[in-house]
């Protein structure tokens, strides 16, 4: 009851019973229990709340032990304090798993202080007894079976199982040996299998088992039981035969046999090397004098050798001293580095922290495969490279950054000029322009001088053309199939020198020149060619049709392949038939060069041979033009409805946005005429 009322009522069961009342203080803790219903203040009644250990007794009750559970019931019994202490929380907890659940009990003042619990044999048991004085924790050990009269128990598992094998003529002699347990079993079963299965009984106070006549070679295994009338208890063990000498015959037959197998590694060691040889000498031959001319002007520092050893391309981490960040892939970052002692730039290329071995194994593959390459003028060449625990490639440094950029800042470049207003502005640097329709800062995006001084010409577009054909002529000729070549992968130098780069998806083929991709690996959809789509097979021809795309970027100056095209649907519209279309003012030979590039069937595209004789002859029948820019008016973009409007707000895209999109519709004048 609350403490302001004076009369409550209680529920009482039918027949005799009998009334307890005590008063509750703040912390919920009882005054003295007592059999009336009439109360004492609390102050007169306070107990010393000292915490106090109980007395916790226990007994096994062996009388009422059942075999067939195998469990036996103990009383647990303590004591109380004084006439308060009278309310007992109890629990008892044993370790067995299969009887590990908690027995708890709630002790009320007219209940006795004992509890009967059944636990199992040979088991730990902990008991907790919680009262008005705090909680006693207090441990036993039940009894075994074996302590108790007629208890059936199993057999002891047999221990430390020793086999010895000596040879016996033409067979083994086989002895199982096993410490003998405490409590004997009816009988073991000995099992050994060999070539055949034999087995054994063991039966009184023996402790081993012997075999005889056991034939095999190698592993074998025993099995060794311990059986009474409830179960039995297995081990397991397992040996091996020792080694016996060969008949002279066997010896002779093995020489033989490992004579053969050194002469075969010798032959086919020179094989490898005699072909290597081969490929050296071809790749000097398809360039003369390109190996001579960079000797003679300096151009490489360690790297200018035919065979490539390891000792010759490796770089000692100390030689280099790495600067900015100027490129970022996936799993790769390209940094600027000065090569001692010539103090040599170059551009370092090396793994972000954490590789996987998948990358690692990349990597290392990439560096092998711009070691065999060689040296050209148009393909970026190996420095030097380093294949210790943080590995890292160095190759020559291109100023100019990529080719995609380079056109793309070229387009700025040559659309602020056409647009500014040189007579009211004749002081002022073009770079520090913002124009109305290219919506960029010059300044703002090429900070580096020089980058894109010049406006290109048709002469410059069909340049980069011819150079990309070079270079991928020469890695054709050495079988290596690019399987990634687009704009952002070409580097441009100083002198606005091309040279392919990024081997990272390139492949060394010997068998057919041709490649099949395993796995579902990220590739540039919009640059590969229809069977590298389909069937993922990768040749120097599908390198080819990725050609005609980066043709189609630089004559476009930097624009993008398939704008209006998901990557998800080109492969149905190229099986249908359908190509990009001609950019403006592109000559018709060149864009029937791209198409032959783009020929559904591989082997009807022209090699990379014939590309460059066909860019050689459109190259000097060009004459000296500047690309004329003659931007169409700014489109009136429709305003959306109010549903749509919503639409375009929760999917990011802000109607009063005005992003900078170039158009396609670039014109040469003249245009080129072939």
């Amino acid at each position: 009851m609350e403490p302001a009322r004076e009369i409550g009522s209680i529920y009482t069961p039918p027949g005799a019973f009998t009334l307890w009342s005590a008063l509750l203080n703040d912390t919920g803790s009882p005054s003295i229990w007592k059999k009336s219903p009439i109360l004492e203040a609390w102050n007169d009644t306070v107990a010393d709340v000292e915490e106090r250990n109980y007395v916790v007794n226990y007994t096994f009750l062996f009388d009422k032990f059942d075999n067939a559970t195998a469990d036996l019931d103990v009383k647990l019994t303590w004591n109380a304090t004084d006439p308060s202490d009278s309310c007992f929380e109890v629990y008892n907890r044993c370790n067995s798993k299969t009887l590990g659940n908690v027995l708890h009990r709630s002790i009320g003042p007219d209940k006795n202080k004992s509890l009967i619990a059944t636990v199992p044999l040979d088991d730990k048991c902990t008991i907790l007894v919680k009262g008005k004085y705090g909680t006693t924790k207090f441990q036993y050990q039940t009894p075994s079976c074996y302590d108790l009269p007629g208890c059936k128990y199993l057999p002891e598992k047999p221990e430390i199982v020793k086999l010895t094998a000596k040879e016996n003529g033409d067979s083994w002699l086989v002895s199982v040996k096993w410490r003998q347990p405490k409590h004997l079993p009816s009988y073991y079963n000995v099992t050994l299998r060999a070539d055949k299965v034999f087995t054994i009984n063991v039966y009184n106070l023996s402790s081993e088992a012997k075999f005889t006549n056991v034939t095999g070679r190698g592993y074998y295994n025993v099995t060794v039981d311990a059986i009474n009338d409830i179960g039995h208890a297995v081990t397991f063990q397992r040996s091996i035969f020792p080694l016996v000498e060969e008949s002279a015959s066997v010896s002779l037959l093995i020489g033989a046999w490992a004579e053969v197998i050194v002469i075969s590694t010798i032959i086919a060691t020179f094989f490898v090397w005699w072909k290597r040889q081969r490929d050296i000498k071809k790749r000097n031959m398809y360039f003369p004098g390109v190996r001579e001319k960079v000797l003679k002007d300096g151009e490489l520092d360690i790297c200018c050798v035919e065979s490539g050893s390891e000792e010759q391309w490796e770089v000692k981490p100390e030689r280099l001293l790495l600067h900015e960040v100027i490129g970022e892939g996936a799993f790769g970052v390209v940094r600027r580095g000065t090569l001692s002692p010539d103090d040599k730039i170059v551009a370092v290329k090396m793994l972000k922290d954490f590789p996987s071995v998948e990358e690692i194994r990349s990597f290392r593959a990439e560096m092998e495969l711009m070691k065999s390459v060689g040296s050209h003028p148009h393909v970026v060449s190996l420095v030097g490279c380093f294949r210790g625990r943080k590995p890292f490639i160095i190759a020559e440094y291109c100023s100019r950054g990529d080719l995609l950029t380079f056109l793309r800042c070229s387009w700025d470049l040559m659309v602020t000029r056409r647009n500014a207003n040189y007579n009211n502005n004749e002081e002022q640097d073009y770079r520090d322009i913002k124009t109305k329709d290219s919506q960029l800062v010059i300044n703002r995006l090429y900070d580096l001088q020089g980058i894109c001084d010049t406006e290109l010409t048709v002469l410059d577009l069909l340049s980069f053309c011819r150079q990309i054909a070079m270079g991928m002529e020469f890695l054709a000729s050495n079988r290596v199939v690019h399987r990634d070549l687009a704009a952002r992968n070409i580097l441009v130098t100083a002198d606005r020198t091309l040279k392919i780069a990024d081997f990272g998806l390139s492949r060394d083929v010997y068998q057919e020149n041709q490649y099949k991709q395993k796995g579902n690996g990220k590739m540039p959809v919009k640059w590969m060619a229809l069977e590298s789509l389909t069937h993922r097979i990768y040749t120097t021809l599908s390198d080819v049709w990725s050609f005609g795309v980066v043709m189609w970027e630089i004559v476009t100056v930097g624009g993008a392949p398939y704008p209006s095209v998901g990557a998800a649907r080109l492969p149905r519209l190229l099986r249908a038939g359908y190509r990009m279309p001609k950019p403006s003012n592109c000559s018709a030979q060149l864009y029937e060069l791209m198409l032959s590039c783009w020929n559904e069937r591989p082997r009807s595209r022209p090699t990379f041979t014939e590309l460059h004789r066909a860019l050689d002859g459109l190259l000097c029948a060009s004459a000296h033009h500047y690309l004329d820019l003659q931007l169409p008016p700014e489109p009136a973009y429709p305003r959306p409805t109010t549903q749509r409007y919503v639409r375009m707000i929760m999917r990011g895209k802000w109607p009063w946005t005005n992003r900078y999109q170039r158009s396609l519709t670039t014109k040469y004048a003249p245009a080129v005429n072939n």
